[in-house]
């Protein structure tokens, strides 16, 4: 998903915005699929989106790659190497539960013609409740607040993005049945430039799926 990859490249940015690569010298490039011209696929070697591009002339590409190597570049893979595996290990798990989901916010976005009240019941609201208290008590044994022992990290910068826009149309639900998540929303708000970073609107995330 270019979309959702592409905003957690973005925060890594507002979250470390004085570091070894400024945003004048690297551009993260994306674009949705229908949008993306066949004269501008041969300037990059897999002629796929979405790539990073540093001083002009090398390219990374692959989203899971570059998220890795802005977190390295940044100091936000961990502190060890066993923290930066499970960094990965949370990020597949969350990932899972995104894809779980997905059918559910397609059809809530109106992209789909599916039923969204039932995707909710039967989809939704039992991937939360068995995935969020494996969230929580990730929280809870990382003593520190966040996904590593160490602090804040690039682990946490998905389920930063994902809750913050679920927040806007399941606020009660998730204060309701999953308080602890909605305490790490605030905590990660408070972080240095974090709290300037905006998820995406309800309303622009449908205006954005719906051109896909």
């Amino acid at each position: 998903n270019v979309i959702s990859t592409g905003r957690m490249r973005r925060t890594h940015f507002a979250c470390c915005s004085t570091t070894r690569i400024s945003r004048s010298r690297t551009t993260a490039t994306s674009c949705l699929p229908k949008d993306w011209p066949e004269s501008e696929k041969s300037k990059y070697f897999y002629r796929e989106l979405p790539v990073l591009e540093i001083d002009g002339k090398e390219q990374l590409a692959q989203s899971r790659t570059i998220l890795r190597y802005l977190a390295e570049q940044f100091n936000l893979a961990g502190k060890s190497d066993w923290e930066r595996v499970k960094a990965s290990e949370f990020l597949d798990f969350f990932s899972e539960i995104e894809t779980k989901i997905y059918p559910f916010l397609c059809a809530k976005l109106g992209v789909t013609q599916e039923d969204a009240g039932k995707l909710r019941e039967q989809v939704f609201v039992p991937t939360m409740r068995q995935a969020m208290p494996i969230f929580a008590r990730v929280l809870q044994q990382s003593g520190s607040g966040f996904v590593l022992a160490s602090g804040p990290s690039y682990a946490d910068f998905q389920p930063f993005l994902g809750l913050s826009y679920l927040s806007q149309f399941e606020h009660d639900f998730l204060a309701n049945e999953f308080p602890e998540s909605v305490e790490y929303l605030e905590r990660m708000r408070t972080l240095s430039k974090i709290e300037e970073y905006k998820a995406p609107s309800f309303e622009a995330e449908c205006a954005m799926m719906k051109k896909q």
